[in-house]
This record gives structure tokens, C-alpha cells and sequence, in this order.
């Protein structure tokens, strides 16, 4: 709880001080995949109450649900891209921090995004506090728990296994499920075609997904495009659709295209049309990981970081894979390759998922564990409702 909270328990019944109705709530995140969920909740929030005053920081996921936006973030991807952005992150917490507080919420939510939030956090002083989908202390960082325990009243986290972690650290903490769970649920009945001119449908395709942010595509659809050419030499008539998260984007994977000197489709529409009619996916590590597993894509998992990133991160980070499946299976579910690959392991790890049943059979069997860990769709919902106090018996 934090530490100057007066303590008058409403919300969690474990420690969360609000003082009457909830008639404001800010919500603050920083990258595209935090906005994605922020705006998934604050639509909730809004169905529930309707008058509800919704406040926040982030993109245009949050305002289209119906928040007011008081300030868009920046994002920094790695050390070395953080560094280069310090001067505006500071100058952009201390403009958060002082909107923030001349709002008055009753209660601030976070997402994500530990390097803004858990230094914004303590220039908002009695504002109650809760980090929905925490830092991964589990993973690196353990020592943020001190910041977490002293700065948040609580924490809603995503993974099954992180509640237990939270609570013996003396921080109240719930579980709801996933909310990819939602973003997919959210599609399930798209009717969108995927047939991209001067691509020939009937004949096998593959998915190229090169994450959502510039530095992440910069480092990774290079390593995709070289996958891709592993397979064309095998198998010729397999035809290759790279998807553009946002239209910021376009420019950027056009060229990394363009410099590779590859014919590949460009794919402008929603990654989850491409995916469906993909026979394979190459994806960065991240969420999308878990979106491809809910829709039942076959995948394979590649991950590449500036060099020195990548040597500060093998000393950080306490983990055996980097694909949120794996984390959640506890096995090599998915093949992953980082920083490079062998050519001739990664080619018979390719044609194999594309030729051989077993291999994508073996996959599904993973994605439905996948499916259960996560829970089930209505996430976003039951989050809201415990914010809002109207069910604090949810689990």
C-alpha cells in the first residue's frame, strides 16, 4: 500500500483507499500494445458508467474508447534508445505529473512500460495507485519491487504465476486473465479478405510480423526477409506478406524491403487477416506470440537487439525463452531464434512446419494450454467492473 494512503478500504477489500463513488479515473501508457489494452478497458469503463470521467495518457486506442487525452507519450525501445530519448521523457513525466495531479483523479492506472511509470508514480503523491500489467520483476528487475510496494497500492497482473510472486513481496495483487484474450475475441467474426494484388492465394503463404515499434523492425524484418530467402530456395512457390502494424510504419518497412532486394507483399490491413490465411508466421517476440496462438497460427519466433542491448540483457535477464508461449507452456513450444541462426537449422525448422501435419499438430496441442492460462475472453470487462467497486469478490 502506499506508504501516505490514508486507509479506508474500498476497492480489493485488501487495501486499495477510495473514498466514495468512482467518478474519475486516469489511465497512462506508453507504446502501442499498452494503448491497445488501455483502450480495450476504458471502453469498458464506459459502458459500465456512462458518466464515468476518463482522463489520460496514451494514444488512439485510449481517446477512440472515450477518454479525454491530456498528453501522447513517446517510446523509447532498448537501452541504448531510451538513453537517446531521456531529455524528452523527463520533460514529458514532469508535464504527466503536473496534469495529472491538477485533475484529481480517484484512481491513476498504469500499463506497462516501467522506465515512465515507476518514475511517475511517486511525483503523484496520495493519488491511489494501481499498475495493471506490471513490470516483469520475475524476469529482470527484481529490486523494482521496493518501488512497486511503496508507490502502487496494487497490481493486476496478466500471467497466472505472477500473483503468488507479488503477494509474498507484501503487494495485493489479482489476476483476471489476459487481456489478449479480448483483442482477439474482439475479431473473431472479421470478415476482411485477404487478397493483396499480384498475390496468388491458392498457393501457400507466409506471414511476416516484424513487431510495432521502428527499432524493433529495424533490428528484426531483416532477420525475417533472410528467412523467408532460406525457404524460397527449397520451396519457390511460397509467396511472403509482411504485415505493417500502423501507418507510421509503412515507410520504414518498405525500404528494409527495398534494401534486401526481396519480393514481398506488403500487407496494410489487420495483421489477424493476414495471420489466418498464413500456412506459417515469422514474428518478433511479443503479445503477437500469443494473438497468433489464440487464432491457432503455426509460428516461428526470432528476436534480435542492438549488440549492446543484447549484452546488457544477458546479464539482466533471468529466462530460458523470450516468446510469451514458451513463458506460459514452460517449454520450447515455439522455435525461437536470437541474434542469428544457423541457416541449415533454421531452414529445416521452416520446411518442416510447412510440409509435415505433426510439426503444426504439435504447436496447436501448445496453443491450447496457452488458451486456458490466459482465460477467457471479458478480461477487459471484469477489470473494469473491480475499478469501478462494483464486484470485489472477482477473480
Amino acid at each position: 500500500m502506499a506508504a501516505d494512503s490514508p486507509v479506508i478500504w474500498g476497492i480489493f477489500q485488501m487495501g486499495f483507499p477510495v473514498k466514495g463513488p468512482i467518478r474519475k479515473i486516469a489511465i497512462v501508457c506508453g507504446e502501442l500494445s499498452g494503448d491497445l489494452y488501455a483502450g480495450l478497458l476504458a471502453e469498458e469503463l464506459k459502458k459500465l458508467d456512462p458518466a464515468l470521467d476518463l482522463v489520460g495518457i496514451g494514444g488512439p486506442a485510449l481517446r477512440q474508447a472515450g477518454a479525454r487525452i491530456l498528453l501522447s507519450p513517446i517510446s523509447g525501445f532498448g537501452f541504448s534508445g531510451v538513453l537517446r530519448q531521456l531529455p524528452a521523457h523527463f520533460r514529458l513525466m514532469k508535464r504527466a505529473a503536473r496534469t495529472l495531479l491538477s485533475e484529481k483523479p480517484d484512481i491513476a492506472v498504469f500499463l506497462d512500460n516501467p522506465g515512465f511509470n515507476l518514475r511517475l508514480a511517486p511525483l503523484l503523491g496520495r493519488i491511489p495507485k494501481i499498475y495493471y500489467i506490471p513490470p516483469k520483476i520475475w524476469a529482470h528487475g527484481y529490486s523494482r519491487i521496493q518501488s512497486l510496494r511503496r508507490h502502487f497500492n496494487a497490481v493486476i497482473t496478466i500471467f497466472p504465476f505472477e500473483g503468488s510472486i507479488y503477494r509474498k513481496e507484501g503487494v495485493p495483487a489479482r489476476f483476471f486473465g489476459h487481456p489478449v484474450a479480448d483483442l482477439v475475441e474482439k475479431r473473431k467474426d472479421d470478415r476482411d479478405v485477404f487478397a493483396p494484388p499480384g498475390l496468388d492465394c491458392s498457393q501457400k503463404i507466409i506471414g511476416l510480423f516484424p513487431g510495432s515499434r521502428p527499432t524493433e523492425i529495424r533490428n528484426i524484418l531483416p532477420m525475417l526477409i533472410d528467412a523467408a530467402g532460406i525457404v524460397q530456395k527449397q520451396m519457390p512457390d511460397v509467396q511472403y506478406a509482411v504485415s505493417v502494424a500502423e501507418k507510421s510504419l509503412d515507410d520504414l518497412v518498405c525500404q528494409i524491403i527495398s534494401d534486401n532486394r526481396q519480393k514481398l507483399h506488403v500487407w496494410r490491413k489487420h495483421p489477424y487477416t493476414l495471420a489466418r490465411a498464413a500456412t506459417l508466421c515469422l514474428c518478433a517476440s511479443g503479445t503477437l506470440n500469443l494473438e497468433l496462438a489464440l487464432i491457432g497460427r503455426p509460428m516461428v519466433v526470432f528476436y534480435r537487439m542492438h549488440p549492446v542491448d543484447y549484452a546488457l540483457a544477458r546479464r539482466l535477464v533471468k529466462l530460458d525463452f523470450i516468446s510469451p508461449v514458451n513463458i506460459i507452456c514452460g517449454y520450447s513450444a515455439v522455435p525461437e531464434f536470437v541474434q542469428k541462426f544457423d541457416r541449415d537449422e533454421l531452414a529445416d525448422t521452416l520446411v518442416n512446419l510447412i510440409k509435415e501435419p505433426r510439426d503444426q499438430e504439435k504447436q496447436l496441442l501448445a496453443f491450447s494450454v496457452v488458451r486456458e492460462r490466459v482465460g477467457p475472453p471479458g478480461v477487459s470487462r471484469r477489470i473494469a467492473r473491480f475499478l469501478l467497486n462494483m464486484d470485489s469478490d472477482v477473480s
